[in-house]
């Protein structure tokens, strides 16, 4: 009997711990089209990806230029 609880305790562990980690992944949704001026992750990568083709670091010509770059777009959306 002892036995037997050791094992349905052990199974019941592996199944709480896959659980959570299938459950903590991220699941792949079909592309939906979004308006530009919605949130998605497809409309946030366009942006980071245009940011940070150059390094910027504070004080240099490219801070400058992607700092205009985030002012632009956000005059865009009227912001």
């Amino acid at each position: 009997m002892k036995r037997f609880s050791t094992i349905i305790s052990i199974v019941l562990i592996i199944s709480v711990i896959y659980w959570s980690f299938s459950d903590a992944k991220p699941s792949i949704t079909e592309k939906v089209e979004v308006a530009e001026t919605d949130f998605s992750i497809d409309n946030a990568l366009f942006y980071l990806k245009n940011i940070l083709e150059k390094a910027h670091f504070v004080g240099s010509k490219e801070h400058k230029t992607v700092q205009n770059y985030i002012v632009k777009q956000l005059e865009k959306l009227g912001l």
